[in-house]
This record gives C-alpha cells, sequence and structure tokens, in this order.
C-alpha cells in the first residue's frame, strides 16, 4: 500500500520537483546509507528508462545498487513506507513556503522557546516590513499583524510602546470584521440583484451596519464597501453620477479584487435598473465595461470569461456600437479561452446579425454552434425565441413548437439554479401569450410584465409590448 502511494504520488510531481525531493533528502539525511543510493538510482532509473515509476520493483533496485547485500524482507518492505514519510515531509515544507507567514511564524515561536532573544527582534521586524508591503492585497493582513504584535508584547514584557502597537492591531482588527461584514453584506444584495428575490434584513444587521457607519477609521476598504451597501440597500436615494464618482475617486487605495468586485457591484445595479425600464443605464453600463477592459478589471491572467464577452458583445448591439464593437473583437477574442473561442465568435457574430436585423445570418451562426456547455445552450434558445419573434416566423408554428423545446431544455437540466430557472420559465410564458395570433389583452400581459419576478430578458420583453401596443393603436 505504502509503495503503492509513494510511486503513485512522486510519479505525481515534476521533474523539476523530484529533483527538488532528491536534494532535500541529501541535505536532511546525509547519514542514511540506505535510502540515499535507492532514491537516487530510482531517480535514474525513471529518467533514462521508458518504465514509470509505478514500474519500479524493490527486489531488483536493492540488488542492483547493492550487488551481494543480503536483507531481511522487513527491511526490503520498509524502504518506501519511509521514503514516502520523507517525500511527505518534504512536501510539507514546499507548502510552508508558499505560506511563508505560517512559516516565519514558526520560526519566530521556535527563536521564543529556544530563548534566543537576539534573533528575535531581527525576525520579527524583518517580517513585520514584508507584512506591510503586502497590506493592500493581504485581506489578512489585521489577523496576521495582530499575532505578531501579541508575540512582540509577551516578548518585551510591559514595553510601552509594544502595548500601543497591541492596541492598534486590536483596532485594525475591528476594522477588518467589521469590512467583512459589509463585503457580505455586499454580495448578499448583489445576489439579490441578480436573480430578481427580495433579502432579509435583520434587526441584528441594522445593530451592526450602525456599528459600521460610526466606525471613524479611515480603511479605504471600509469606506468602499460601507458606501456599497448603502446604495445597493436603498438604491432609489442615490444619484447614479455620484455612485459612479465615488468608485472612481476611490478605487485606486483598495486592492484589485475589491476594485473587480465593486465594479461588478455597480454593472448588477445598473442591470437591475434596466430591468425596470431605465434605459439610460443601457450608457452607464456600457460605459462602466470600457473603464473595466481599459483598467484591465475583467480579465485575470489575460483571459476573458464567455459569459462577460457575449455581454458586453450583446450590450452593445443594443446601443448599436458595431464600429466600436470591431475594435473590441479584433483585441478581446484571444482572451478568451481556447476551447470555446470558436463558439463565442459565433455567436457574437449571431447577436450583431440579430441586431441589425439579418435574421438569417443569425439563425446560421447559431445552427453552427454544436457545445454541450448548458448555459451556452440557453442563450442560444433565448437568441432563436427573440429571433422568431421578431422576423415574419410569429405567426408561423416555429415560434410555439420552439418555446416547447425550451421548456424542456429547462426542466431537464439540473445545473440551473432554481430562481433562473423561474425567470427563463416566465420569459417564456410571456412570449409564448404575446406571441400569439390575434392576441389583444395588452393590459393584462402588461400587469402580468410589472408584477412578475424573477423574468429573463425583462426589458426586451417590456420594449415589444410597448410596439404592439402602439401598433394595435394606430
Amino acid at each position: 500500500m505504502e509503495k503503492r502511494k509513494f510511486l503513485s504520488l512522486i510519479g505525481s510531481l515534476k521533474k523539476r520537483e523530484q529533483k527538488k525531493f532528491q536534494r532535500h533528502f541529501e541535505v536532511n539525511h546525509p547519514r542514511d546509507t540506505t535510502l540515499g543510493p535507492i532514491l537516487d538510482y530510482l531517480m535514474k532509473y525513471s529518467a533514462l528508462s521508458s518504465k514509470t515509476w509505478e514500474e519500479a520493483d524493490i527486489h531488483d533496485t536493492f540488488t542492483t545498487v547493492f550487488p551481494g547485500r543480503s536483507y531481511s524482507s522487513k527491511s526490503l518492505n520498509n524502504i518506501f513506507p519511509r521514503l514516502f514519510q520523507h517525500l511527505k515531509e518534504f512536501l510539507i515544507i514546499e507548502k510552508l513556503r508558499d505560506k511563508s507567514f505560517e512559516k516565519e511564524m514558526l520560526w519566530l515561536k521556535v527563536l521564543l522557546e529556544r530563548r534566543a532573544l537576539k534573533l528575535f527582534p531581527q525576525a520579527i521586524n524583518f517580517l513585520q516590513t514584508r507584512l506591510k508591503r503586502s497590506k493592500k492585497i493581504d485581506l489578512w493582513f489585521p489577523y496576521k499583524e495582530l499575532r505578531l504584535n501579541y508575540l512582540r508584547y509577551y516578548q518585551s514584557l510591559n514595553s510601552i510602546e509594544t502595548k500601543k502597537h497591541l492596541n492598534q492591531s486590536l483596532v485594525n482588527l475591528e476594522d477588518f470584521f467589521i469590512g467583512g461584514w459589509l463585503k457580505f453584506q455586499c454580495e448578499c444584495f448583489n445576489r439579490a440583484n441578480i436573480l430578481q428575490e427580495p433579502i432579509a434584513w435583520t434587526t441584528k444587521d441594522e445593530q451592526i451596519f450602525h456599528l459600521a457607519t460610526l466606525n471613524t477609521s479611515d480603511n479605504p476598504f471600509i469606506k468602499s464597501y460601507r458606501y456599497a451597501l448603502e446604495y445597493l440597500r436603498n438604491p432609489d436615494l442615490f444619484n447614479f453620477d455620484d455612485i459612479l464618482s465615488h468608485y472612481k475617486s476611490n478605487y485606486r487605495s483598495i486592492s484589485y479584487s475589491d476594485q473587480s468586485t465593486l465594479l461588478r457591484y455597480l454593472i448588477n445595479f445598473c442591470s437591475a435598473k434596466i430591468r425596470e425600464g431605465s434605459d439610460e443605464f443601457l450608457i452607464y453600463t456600457f460605459e462602466l465595461y470600457k473603464f473595466g477592459l481599459k483598467e484591465e478589471l475583467f480579465s485575470k491572467k489575460d483571459s476573458l470569461s464567455s459569459n462577460l464577452y457575449l455581454n458586453i458583445v450583446e450590450l452593445a448591439c443594443d446601443l448599436s456600437e458595431f464600429q466600436w464593437l470591431d475594435g473590441f473583437q479584433e483585441r478581446f477574442i484571444q482572451r478568451v479561452v481556447a476551447e470555446e473561442k470558436e463558439v463565442v465568435k459565433s455567436f457574437s457574430d449571431a447577436l450583431i446579425g440579430y441586431a441589425k436585423g439579418d435574421f438569417d445570418i443569425a439563425k446560421e451562426k447559431l445552427r453552427a454552434i454544436k457545445y454541450p456547455d448548458p448555459f451556452f445552450k440557453l442563450r442560444r434558445y433565448a437568441l432563436f425565441a427573440r429571433i422568431y419573434f421578431d422576423s415574419e416566423e410569429k405567426e408561423s408554428d416555429l415560434l410555439a413548437d420552439h418555446l416547447r423545446a425550451f421548456e424542456k431544455l429547462l426542466f431537464r437540466n439540473k445545473s440551473f439554479n432554481p430562481r433562473l430557472k423561474e425567470a427563463v420559465s416566465n420569459f417564456i410564458k410571456l412570449l409564448r401569450d404575446l406571441g400569439k395570433t390575434g392576441f389583444k389583452d395588452y393590459a393584462d400581459l402588461k400587469e402580468r410584465l410589472n408584477n412578475t419576478n424573477p423574468i429573463y430578458y425583462k426589458s426586451w420583453l417590456t420594449k415589444r409590448l410597448k410596439s404592439l401596443e402602439v401598433s394595435q393603436s394606430i
């Protein structure tokens, strides 16, 4: 069992990592005259032979490395378990190197235990300096700083200066917890915006929020998320130009991750306003997308999610920004993951064709898409439904047949969020009634549209209903 675990684990490492393990063993276990030569042989065996690590035989290995040397079955059977223990030790140390703060904290505790009081201040000051450099991007900075100052305080006993540092760390930790709560509540309201669902706000939440408003800290993280929570809770009390100005004035003072998060809140805030029929927020959303692209707030390691890419294309189509779209596609299509690039390009062309009224081109591009992802399928079915409605095929059975197929896709798929399923189901029901030949009860449909939540493509349905009402009144 241990043999298989060791050979499987070391075989999964890269050659560079295997060599590091070998060096680690040589440095830390120089007196082991059995395991050292065997490990050295196994390394050469895997490098020179076409066989894998798992095919290594310990009997052949031992007789090759130590010809003529006698051995017992017990000592032979212990070789791989011992190597496995050393390999685990090596991997843990490597992990500690990744989490340097934990490694250094362990080192500080060792220095204290061994009463190395001359080395301790140097080590703690070194770690404090490194920690401060990471302050802007390290969410856990206040917690780490408090741990350091506790160590410093107990080592120096009643130092007045150290006690000040410790008290300040406690204040910073309070900011940290308040900031964490603010961000959590912002995420809850943002999610409610996306899923078009109500959110509970308890008396306890109100009390914590009151504490957050009393907090006089200059911490930009707290300031930014406190302001975000205020406008997410009470969107009608805020002018969006003021919200936008506040974000652009302060976003550089927080981490890259928080810059992206707050931008996401603003975009979803605008989407909620668009669903309510406020078309001016289309322009706001477009400007936010352009700002995020310019500042690289959407790109992670030069990649762009397919969903985000298509959202940008669809919005630009709604605003007829076709010239801008040409430049966007040329520059950013390369950032979509390779296996989705062709699908995304075809879907983008279909969106552009639909926006320009070239329905045949749009349908041709959509039919060429063969991709198993359920969310792509959902977008594809929704676009087909809009094409059938806006083209002459609304009057035929194509729209009705397509909506029945759309319902089957929706209810057979288990990966969709229940709230998303409900939104798409409401879209299908309303579109089915809107597309019926001779349907005249637009007042009832308008009431249903206003009082139903959630609805997929609500703003699109609202516009189509208005245009039908106008055409009926002429």
